[in-house]
């Protein structure tokens, strides 16, 4: 159905849907491409302008890579394949680093995923709005209504479902239910930057590297374009204290034995809130919620990916029977549990450098210790791209 703008809507007489999808990141855009697949008039709304890079890093996890592959859209199968196969992590502290070898998921940047993904939407019959802001209004028996504003005026729609999918700090869900979500005391502040220029060649591509230093870590990892996409999480002061962000990253990859790559200083970081939060507890019979807007712990890398697509792909039933007005229930995807539990551990690792300057030591002579790890965080499938039926399969470990 493509893109339209608020007065195109208004025009159209396009003001009641199925369902209503805020927020066009990499869960908002998968649900509102499956609910249109099974019969669901659907709008989606995001208030950027696409295409555009993300904070959040490229990685993509085992559970990431499942839900992906286990679409019914061809089109959503075929994003993994342009993505590039990641072979193992380089973990480094206190001037030394140990590379381990294991099947790491894949790495894809959001610039082609995200838009990727609104594509398959808009093909599967999506109207897809860009550059428009939505606001809660009401709902009563049989409908809830938004407010939807972009530079050309404002309509309001109403739908039987709306999903919130607009991230971490969603303002649709505290409109809706006058609570916001609770953020985690200490909690890290997350910033990323895509780079394309010199010094990348010490970064080998299909690797992870993780470096750890006071104040925070950076992960930085080769995109299948050849850039490099660097991913932190670290302490406000932190920041503030180095002098930018930029200046932060040099100085954790300085104390990991790294070089910088060229243009760390001066590139266009782009910054997240406090990471750690708790979902919004309150709820409405026409409001669901995907993606970081349900929740979200500090990662340890590509974990939030991994939970807003799983997550997304498990709510999917509930979703499609509550839009098309049938009796469903939609599950709230924890990110809490065993692997939640182990990611936090692995965060929590990170902000002591010296504990992973020590734990570098001991994978440098038992680099096998990792694989545990590695499979509590979503990895450790084999994925293999040569079956012509599915695209994909997930081999054994």
């Amino acid at each position: 159905m493509g893109d339209a703008t608020g007065a195109q809507l208004i025009s159209a007489g396009e003001t009641e849907w199925d369902v209503v999808v805020v927020g066009a990141g990499v869960a908002g855009a998968y649900v509102a491409a499956h609910l249109a697949h099974f019969g669901a008039r659907t709008l989606l709304v995001e208030r950027d302008q696409f295409p555009r890079d993300k904070v959040c890093g490229c990685c993509l996890n085992d559970r990431a890579i499942a839900a992906l592959v286990e679409s019914p859209l061809e089109g959503v199968r075929q994003l993994v394949r342009a993505a590039q196969p990641l072979a193992g992590m380089r973990l480094g502290a206190g001037g030394r680093t140990a590379e381990l070898r294991f099947s790491a998921g894949m790495a894809l940047s959001r610039h082609l995923l995200d838009a990727g993904l609104v594509k398959v939407a808009a093909e599967a019959g999506v109207k897809v709005m860009h550059g428009v802001q939505a606001r809660w209004q009401e709902e009563n028996a049989s409908w809830a209504v938004l407010k939807l504003q972009d530079q050309l005026g404002e309509v309001e729609v109403r739908a039987r479902l709306i999903v919130a999918a607009d991230g971490l700090s969603s303002q649709l869900l505290a409109d809706a239910t006058g609570e916001t979500p609770t953020i985690k005391q200490g909690s890290l502040i997350g910033a990323g930057v895509v780079l394309a220029g010199k010094g990348m060649e010490s970064f080998e591509p299909g690797l992870i590297h993780m470096a750890c230093g006071f104040g925070g870590y950076v992960g930085l990892v080769r995109l299948e374009d050849g850039r490099l996409d660097l991913a932190m999480a670290c302490e406000a002061d932190a920041v503030k204290q180095a002098g930018g962000l930029g200046a932060l990253a040099g100085k954790l990859l300085r104390e990991a034995g790294w070089p910088e790559p060229e243009g760390m200083l001066d590139a266009r970081w782009r910054g997240t809130p406090r990471l750690t939060r708790n979902p919004v507890k309150k709820g409405t019979p026409r409001l669901a919620s995907v993606g970081d807007a349900g929740g979200y712990i500090e990662p340890f890398t590509g974990e939030g990916m991994g939970w807003a697509l799983a997550g997304a792909h498990a709510q999917l039933p509930g979703l499609i029977a509550r839009a098309l007005g049938k009796d469903g229930v939609i599950y709230k995807h924890s990110v809490i549990g065993l692997r939640g539990m182990a990611c936090r551990a692995s965060a929590a690792l990170l902000r002591h450098p010296r504990l992973v300057g020590w734990t570098v030591d001991w994978l440098r002579f038992a680099p096998w210790s990792a694989k545990p790890v590695a499979w509590l965080t979503g990895r450790g499938k084999r994925w293999r791209l040569d079956e012509p039926d599915s695209g994909l399969t997930g081999g054994g470990n």
